[in-house]
């Protein structure tokens, strides 16, 4: 529905049912899509969803908050306010109807076994699945895009990533160096499908989990300033260590004694 046509009905609705000390205002919400604030005496919709909504679901997310208002603070979603919600021509229902339109989220995570999470906002703190595992599992990372680009959430975001990794490392890993569990990892392949290819082993032939985490992080261009890698483009420079500088969108900036040089993120891995 058009704002402007929003706005009309939402100060109709507000005078025919006798709330003329109230404006009508439009917010930024794109999880919830109406708001009753007592203290302003303001009714407000979600400018975000309302351009998504028809005006049937519009007119009864308005009169869901004018019943509030009607009601007063002390009742949320109890019987008193859902009478009156269903008096003045509301549904009377206390969420938005699981069929209405959903604000599109710019950022979405993906756990190795495919599992996705949306979110609105740039997240803050590296999370893992919870719906492969309830507790926090490195294995089970979620690595972000947004607006379906790959990115970093950012420098705060891939400390702590780091920091984890490292905890993880100390952790999983036995006197001899061979991981707790002799656990094997998939990762994210250059092409973008899912592989269990790596180019390291640990003793015995296994991969080391935690190799396989930053090979991961490598392609998907999460590794880190400072992170020494290898090159794995053919060429003179097959092989070579060299220390990332910066990410920038699909390569990274590296460091190899006097010379800098650019790398696809999929031509680096973890030294």
């Amino acid at each position: 529905m058009e704002l402007t046509a929003v706005r009309a009905l939402g100060e109709e609705l507000l005078a025919r049912h006798g709330l003329t000390s109230w404006r009508f205002a439009f917010d930024n919400a794109k999880r919830r899509a109406g708001a009753c604030k007592f203290d302003s005496r303001t009714i407000s919709v979600s400018r975000h969803l309302m351009a998504l909504y028809e005006e049937a679901h519009v007119q009864d997310t308005i009169l869901h908050e004018i019943a509030h208002a009607l009601v007063g603070p002390r009742h949320g979603h109890d019987a008193v306010w859902r009478a009156k919600a269903r008096a003045i021509g509301c549904s009377g229902a206390r969420l938005v109807d699981a069929e209405a339109p959903r604000a599109p989220a710019p950022w979405q995570g993906t756990c190795p076994r495919g599992h996705t999470y949306d979110r609105h906002r740039r997240p803050a703190r590296p999370a893992s699945c919870a719906r492969c595992e309830p507790g926090f599992n490195a294995d089970l990372l979620l690595t972000w895009t947004f607006h379906g680009r790959t990115v970093s959430p950012g420098p705060r975001y891939e400390r702590e990533l780091s920091r984890l990794l490292a905890g993880r490392r100390r952790r999983g890993l036995g006197s001899t160096g061979t991981p707790a569990g002799g656990q094997t990892d998939v990762t994210q392949s250059p092409a973008g499908g899912l592989s269990a290819a790596s180019t390291a082993a640990a003793p015995g032939g296994t991969r080391a989990p935690e190799h396989d985490l930053m090979r991961e992080l490598a392609v998907r261009g999460h590794l880190t300033p400072g992170t020494v890698v290898r090159i794995t483009a053919p060429g003179k420079y097959f092989g070579r260590r060299v220390t990332i500088v910066k990410s920038a969108r699909t390569r990274y900036h590296v460091r190899g004694g006097v010379e800098r040089l650019t790398v696809p993120f999929a031509y680096v891995e973890p030294a």
